[in-house]
Order: structure tokens, then C-alpha cells, then sequence
């Protein structure tokens, strides 16, 4: 697929399917290819659209900080061009901020809600957290570090039994990242550094599904009853022995969730 020209922003996209759209929006340091396992499930009913966000990938864009709201006008540029008037909407992490921030600004684009891991307020170890990895990235930390300490705040014990293929993994791919990578890691931290849509949850108005990790670290359980619980009509589900990326944990468990609440909405 092509780039298509945004604004300020060349984004990289792809669609696949057909049937009614849906747009998935990715989390923090993440690429349209985090979605690619999950294709084959989505593909026979809808027409899926995945992107670079600003800052990832092979999205080119200006050299200059961003903001979630500016990502957000990405996407809703992006569908204006594909001429996508409305869509369902899956969106994980950084990707469900993202989301919130597309059905609050452009709520005509949006049919359906599915926000996975994700919060309306910043937890304040996070923030520390998050924001102390993306100084140490810009101070010259290699790429493998921070792709290592993502991966062990992101996955649950038990998705740590080889830690050995885990580094060679890691460490093959880190070879094939620019420190460009890192720099945007920083930019995409600091863009959802303050992020807050909590007095703005009660104008989402589309049908929501929230999904929950039992054991996120980065947004604790407690932080997406809130935007769950802000959001007039939502259902809220924990997935039990999940860390932050739930889907790359329980990917059935995510299918079966997102797929039959999507079922239930109007066509």
C-alpha cells in the first residue's frame, strides 16, 4: 500500500477485507504489524484499516514534538481520503487514547469502541516510568535495552520460560531499528504524558467495550474501571493472567471478546 499524504504527515497504511470498516490504532512504539496475526479473523467481515501512527514505522512526518489530539486528526484524515465515512474502532494502549480522542473530536466518524488497555487519566508511576525511559533513550540507551524493559513491563511471568530466545529475538530486531526509533519512542511518551479525558467520557456517546489486563502495570486496573466506568453504557472485561499486551497473550481470548461484541452491533 501507498503512503498517503496527511497535512503535515506521509502516512503509511494498509486495508485488507471487506465488509464494513474498521480501523486498528496501535500502542506505544508500535507498527501496522502488530495487527497482522489478527487479520485473518477480521478479514472475512470487515474492511480493515492498519497504520503507522505519526512517529512509527514508515509514517514520515515533520521532526518536531506531536500531541495524541494530533494523531488523532491523523486518523480521521487518513479515513477521509480512503473515503471511510465511519468505522468501528479498536484501539490498545496509546491506540485507545488515540481513540478516545478521534470519537471526542470527530464523534460522526466513529460507530464503535474498543478500547484495550488503556486509561483516560495518567497513572503517576507510569508517567514516571515512561517518562524516565524515554530521558535515558535520548541520553543514548541502545535500542535492545528499551525494547527488553518494554517487553518485561508489557508481558505477565509467564511469557518469560526461554529468557535466552527472548534476548536473541530482541536483539536481532533492535539491530534493524534506527536510533530514530528511540527518538520517537521519547516524542510518542511525551505526547500521552499528560493526557486526560476524564470530565470528557460522558460526551462518547458510540456502543464501548473495555478490556482490562488483570495484572497491567503500566495502566493498573484500577485506572480503566475509570475510563470504563466515565463512559455511559460500556461493558468492562477483565482478562484474567494478562499483563499490558493482552492481545499478544490471550490472542483468542481477544478475538473471541472483540468479534462478538462487534457481532452485536447494528450493521
Amino acid at each position: 500500500m501507498p503512503n498517503i499524504k496527511i497535512d503535515d504527515v506521509n502516512m503509511y497504511y494498509e486495508v485488507h477485507g471487506e465488509g464494513e470498516p474498521l480501523v486498528l490504532i496501535t500502542g506505544l512504539s508500535s507498527d501496522h504489524k502488530t495487527w497482522l496475526p489478527f487479520l485473518p479473523a477480521f478479514t472475512n467481515n470487515y474492511r480493515v484499516l492498519i497504520m503507522d501512527n505519526r512517529g512509527i514505522g514508515q509514517t514520515e512526518y515533520p521532526d518536531t514534538q506531536f500531541s495524541v489530539d494530533d494523531m488523532a486528526d491523523d486518523t480521521a484524515g487518513l479515513m477521509n481520503k480512503l473515503g471511510i465515512e465511519k468505522a468501528h474502532v479498536i484501539g490498545h494502549s496509546l491506540g485507545g487514547r488515540i481513540a478516545q480522542k478521534l470519537v471526542l473530536k470527530y464523534p460522526e466518524k466513529v460507530k464503535s469502541l474498543i478500547l484495550c488497555a488503556t486509561s483516560a487519566s495518567q497513572p503517576k508511576r507510569s508517567k514516571l516510568m515512561l517518562n524516565t525511559l524515554a530521558n535515558e533513550v535520548n541520553n543514548g540507551m541502545s535500542i535492545g535495552a528499551l525494547l527488553k524493559i518494554m517487553m518485561a513491563i508489557s508481558f505477565t511471568e509467564n511469557s518469560f520460560q526461554n529468557v535466552d530466545i527472548i534476548n536473541e529475538r530482541i536483539d536481532s530486531r533492535a539491530e534493524g531499528l534506527s536510533r530514530d526509533y528511540a527518538k520517537n519512542f521519547a516524542r510518542q511518551v511525551q505526547a500521552s504524558a499528560d493526557y486526560n479525558t476524564v470530565d470528557e467520557l460522558n460526551q462518547i456517546k458510540v456502543p464501548t467495550l473495555v478490556l482490562a489486563a488483570e495484572y497491567d502495570f503500566i495502566f493498573p486496573l484500577e485506572f480503566v474501571k475509570e475510563l470504563a466506568e466515565g463512559i455511559s453504557g460500556s461493558k468492562l472485561i477483565v482478562i484474567e493472567g494478562t499483563g499490558h499486551s493482552l492481545l499478544l497473550e490471550e490472542p483468542k481470548e481477544f478475538i473471541k471478546l472483540t468479534l462478538g461484541f462487534l457481532s452485536k452491533i447494528n450493521k
